[in-house]
């Protein structure tokens, strides 16, 4: 599809001499359902920097001093 293609070619241009940073709350399992190998392949070649813990946004019962409806 045009998105999948669109991003290949992202990927492609900045490939090498441009330092690329991609952000997702995604993994490379999921990636690779949206996107074919070849996308998640060019995604996660160089650094993969995983961050894990509790997603704040989920746990608060409270912002600024507010309840948050379950």
């Amino acid at each position: 599809d045009h998105a999948s293609e669109t991003l290949m070619m992202i990927l492609n241009e900045r490939s090498g001499p441009h330092p690329t940073v991609l952000i997702t709350n995604l993994g490379l399992e999921k990636l690779t359902k949206l996107y074919d190998d070849r996308i998640t392949s060019r995604m996660a070649e160089g650094t993969v920097v995983g961050v894990k813990g509790i997603d704040i946004r989920l746990s608060r019962t409270e912002v600024f001093g507010k309840a948050v409806p379950a």
